[in-house]
């Protein structure tokens, strides 16, 4: 590992100990000319990789948020329709009938006579 010095003096040094040696200094320069590309080119797409799970690890906190948000909105709203249903199952019965005759027989009493006609909507004309 020779990544503490500059590599001109790395290369300078394999060339030197490779012709002690009795060896070809050059072959084996371009030699390590060749590992140190390897390198550079595997650490590049090493770092690819490393910005591409930044991104995705993005995606997914966003994607996370959301979900949670829906989760929040989905409970408030099944609440919200829980307390709506309870509240018209709790509601007052209706009128009995016999407050309806009595009514009848109040307006017979005053002279009046109440005309009702219902369809989607209600009128009432009370003469």
């Amino acid at each position: 590992d020779y990544s503490f010095l500059p590599e001109t003096y790395v290369k300078s040094f394999i060339k030197n100990y490779a012709i002690t040696l009795g060896l070809d200094g050059d072959e084996l320069v371009d030699s390590y000319a060749q590992k140190q590309e390897e390198k550079k080119r595997h650490s590049l797409e090493y770092e690819e990789v490393k910005i591409e799970t930044r991104v995705s690890s993005s995606k997914q906190k966003a994607i996370e948020w959301a979900l949670g948000l829906g989760t929040v909105v989905l409970l408030i709203s099944l609440i919200l329709v829980y307390f709506q249903f309870k509240s018209q199952t709790n509601a007052p019965p209706a009128e009995p009938l016999q407050n309806f005759l009595k009514k009848e027989n109040a307006l017979a009493e005053l002279g009046m006579q109440e005309v009702s006609f219902s369809t989607e909507w209600s009128w009432r004309t009370i003469s």
